[in-house]
C-alpha cells in the first residue's frame, strides 16, 4: 500500500497554466490551483512552454525547455524532472489533470515513489462521437488508454455527472468516480439585474468545431428572433469566414448577429453583461465552464442537455435534448414570457455558481488528498 503524508502537491498537465492564445491555461482550474496553494506547495509540471507572466503567485511551474518529436520521451524528460524534485521536495500526492497522457504518467511515478495519485478527468476524453470526429473513446487504443489510466489511478474525478455517466463505456462503475465541477473566480464576474426588455440578447461563447453545432445555435435563434426581437453575439475562434458567419448570411441574420472573435476571460465580463441569455448548443461538454460564468453574471443559461447543463437541469438552467433547436428555442419563448421564471431561473443560477466556486473547487481536491492520506493508497467515491 502506498503510503502518504499531507502537503505537497505534484500536478501533471499538458498545458493548463500559461499557454494557449491568451496564455491563459486553464482559467477555471488556475483559480483552484491557486487557492490549493496557500495551504499546500504546488508545483506544476507541464508538457507545452508556459508563459511565466500568467503563473499565480505560490505555484511552481516545471516544464520542459525543449519538445522532441516522441511523446515517450518527452514524458521520460517530465518524469526525470519530477524525481530530481522529488528528492529535494518530497511530494505527498499526484494530481493528474486528464487520464491520458498525465494520468498514465501520474501512475507509473505513484508507483515508483509509493505517493498516492488523484486523475480528473478533462474535455474530451470519455466522449465517442465519430460522426463528428471528436472524442477519445472513439478508438479501441483511446479506450484502453483512458480505462487503464482510471483503473490504477488512487483516485478518480469527473467535471460533471454528464461526464462520468460515459465510463461505463470502458468498463468503469460511474458512481466510484467523484464529481468535481470546475468552480470559477466570481469575483470577476459581475451580476448586474437585468430586465427582459428590448432587444433580448443572447451570447454563444465556443470555438468553431463541428460538436459545438453552430448550426442548433442559428436555428434556435432565428426562431427566437421571429417572435421577439433579439440579437446575438457570438465569440469564439474561426467563426469568421466560416460555417458560422456563410449560415448567417443565408438565414437573412447578418443585421442582428455579432461575431465578436476570440477573447481574453477578462473581456468576456462585457458580454455577459449584455446578454440575457446564454445560447449553447453542443452535442457534447464535460462541463462547459462558460456555463458557470454566464450564471455568475446573472446570465440564464440555455443549452442542450449536456456537462452542467444536464447536470443542473431545470433548475437553473433552460434546457432541451440534443438536437432540438425548436424545442429549445420554444422553451426560451416561455421564458421570455413569464419575466418572474426568468428571475428565478437568474437566482437560482447565481446561487449555484457561488456556492461552487473556485474555493469550494480546491476544498473537495484538499478533502481528496486528506482521504488519500488517511488511507494510505486508494479511496473510492464518498469514503
Amino acid at each position: 500500500m502506498k503510503s502518504a503524508g499531507r502537503g505537497n502537491i505534484a500536478v501533471f498537465s499538458v498545458g493548463a497554466i500559461g499557454t494557449g492564445e491568451f496564455g491563459e491555461g486553464i482559467p477555471a482550474l488556475v483559480d483552484a490551483l491557486r487557492v490549493v496553494a496557500q495551504r499546500h506547495p504546488v508545483t506544476v509540471y507541464s508538457l507545452l512552454r508556459a508563459d511565466r507572466s500568467n503563473v499565480p503567485a505560490g505555484i511552481v511551474l516545471r516544464d520542459l525547455p525543449f519538445r522532441t518529436p516522441l511523446l515517450r520521451v518527452d514524458l521520460l524528460l517530465l518524469a526525470v524532472l519530477f524525481a530530481v524534485d522529488h528528492l529535494r521536495h518530497r511530494y505527498t500526492h499526484l494530481h493528474a489533470v486528464a487520464a491520458y497522457p498525465m494520468g498514465s504518467l501520474a501512475n507509473a511515478l505513484s508507483g515508483l515513489f509509493r505517493i498516492p495519485s488523484l486523475i480528473s478527468l478533462q474535455g474530451q476524453e470519455l466522449a465517442n462521437l465519430p460522426q463528428y470526429e471528436f472524442g477519445d473513446l472513439r478508438s479501441p487504443t483511446g479506450q484502453r488508454r483512458i480505462a487503464g489510466a482510471c483503473r490504477r489511478a488512487d483516485a478518480l474525478t469527473a467535471l460533471s455527472r454528464f461526464q462520468a455517466s460515459a465510463l461505463k463505456e470502458i468498463g468503469y462503475a460511474p458512481g466510484s468516480v467523484e464529481v468535481v465541477p470546475f468552480g470559477i473566480d466570481t469575483s470577476r464576474f459581475n451580476y448586474v439585474e437585468k430586465k427582459l426588455d428590448s432587444p433580448v440578447v443572447f451570447l454563444h461563447v465556443g470555438y468553431a468545431h463541428p460538436v459545438k453545432d453552430i448550426e442548433s445555435v442559428l436555428t434556435t435563434f432565428r426562431l427566437v428572433q421571429l417572435e421577439v426581437r433579439s440579437r446575438l453575439i457570438i465569440v469564439g475562434q474561426s467563426h469568421r469566414g466560416g460555417l458560422a458567419e456563410r449560415r448567417i448570411r443565408e438565414l437573412g441574420l447578418a443585421e442582428s448577429v455579432e461575431i465578436a472573435g476570440s477573447m481574453r476571460q477578462a473581456d468576456l465580463v462585457d458580454c455577459y453583461d449584455r446578454s440575457h441569455f446564454l445560447l449553447q448548443a453542443s452535442r457534447y461538454e464535460s462541463q462547459g465552464v462558460v456555463f458557470n460564468e454566464a450564471m455568475a453574471s446573472g446570465t440564464v443559461v440555455c443549452s442542450t442537455r449536456v456537462g452542467l447543463a444536464d447536470d443542473i437541469g431545470d433548475i437553473a438552467c433552460i434546457v432541451a435534448n440534443i438536437g432540438d433547436a425548436e424545442g429549445l428555442a420554444r422553451k426560451i419563448l416561455q421564458v421570455i414570457a413569464d419575466e418572474p421564471r426568468y428571475a428565478e431561473l437568474r437566482r437560482s443560477g447565481h446561487a449555484w455558481a457561488v456556492e461552487h466556486d473556485a474555493h469550494w473547487t480546491a476544498a473537495q481536491y484538499e478533502r481528496i488528498y486528506a482521504r488519500l492520506a488517511r488511507a494510505g493508497g486508494r479511496v473510492s467515491a464518498g469514503d
